[in-house]
Parts: C-alpha cells; sequence; structure tokens
C-alpha cells in the first residue's frame, strides 16, 4: 500500500479470494487495510480465486468507484482477471488503472502489459515449514508463524500519477 501512495494514487481498489478459505488471504487483507488514511480510500471485493472472479470482481469494484486508480489482487491469477475485465470496460492498463498482483508466477512477465507483482520466497517458504514440521515431529517444538521477506517486482502495469 506505500507503494501506491508514493507513486500518488489515493483511491485504491483490493481484490482478494475467500476469507474463510485461507488465512494467509486475511493477514494480506488486513496488512492492507492497516494503511488506510483519511487520504488513501481503499474498497476491498472478496471473489473465487479464478480469472473469472478477477474479471466479476474489478466490473464490482468500478461499479463503486470509478474513480480508482490502482487495484491490488491478492493473487496474480486475479490480475489476470482484472486485465481482461479492465479491456472488456474499455480501460487500459496502466494508463486507466495500474494493476499489482501477488505470487510472481511465472506467466506475470509474459501478459501485456508485463504485471508488477510482489514476489513471494516460495522456496524458503517450504524450507521453513518443512523444518518447523520435522522440528515439531522429533522434538515436540510450537509451530511459530515467522515473517519472511518479499519484494515488489516493478513492470509495466504501474505508472506514478
Amino acid at each position: 500500500m506505500r507503494y501506491l501512495a508514493e507513486k500518488g494514487h489515493r483511491r485504491l481498489g483490493i481484490i482478494h479470494g475467500p476469507l474463510a478459505e485461507s488465512d494467509r488471504t486475511a493477514a494480506r487483507r488486513a496488512g492492507a487495510l492497516s494503511a488506510a488514511t483519511d487520504s488513501l480510500t481503499l474498497d476491498c471485493v472478496e471473489t473465487d480465486l479464478t480469472v473469472e472472479g478477477g474479471k466479476r470482481a474489478i466490473a464490482k469494484a468500478l461499479a463503486r468507484d470509478a474513480g480508482m486508480t490502482a487495484v491490488l489482487c491478492m493473487s496474480d491469477v486475479l490480475a489476470l482477471g482484472v486485465y481482461f475485465g479492465l479491456s472488456e470496460a474499455g480501460l487500459c492498463v496502466p494508463d486507466d488503472v495500474l494493476v499489482i498482483g501477488f505470487d510472481n508466477l511465472d506467466r506475470a512477465k509474459d501478459v501485456v502489459p508485463p504485471l508488477t507483482t510482489n514476489d513471494l520466497p516460495a522456496g524458503l517458504m517450504g524450507r521453513e515449514v518443512a523444518a518447523q514440521f520435522v522440528d515439531h515431529l522429533e522434538d515436540g517444538a510450537v509451530l511459530m508463524p515467522q515473517l519472511l521477506p518479499s519484494r515488489i517486482v516493478e513492470r509495466a502495469s504501474v505508472r506514478t500519477l
């Protein structure tokens, strides 16, 4: 959210998958909402975690706030649907609405324009889970949440206002 605010965006859509199905989605949404201020308006839309879900969600978000300038998608799959939905609405990425994804899937660099996305350390995540699980099984160690580093991979789906 700070990244978008630094780019001058103040009216943002957040599109995410079902909260009841993923504690990670709930944590991501809570983190994004914690950035809300009087000068930063956030509108969240929950949808199924599919390309079609992304299309439906952006249509709903645009109906509620046609002046939004940026959309944060909590997955690259949703972002792809947002691309299609924006195109169907006659809007261009990033000239009319910028789009940021989450996960840095392989195809994120191949869409047009290439998708700016949050790159998660998937390998490190897997190693950390495995190590904790082994420690838990062998020694009864308590499983603990870990905050791991991520980074924004900036591509052409973002612009500064």
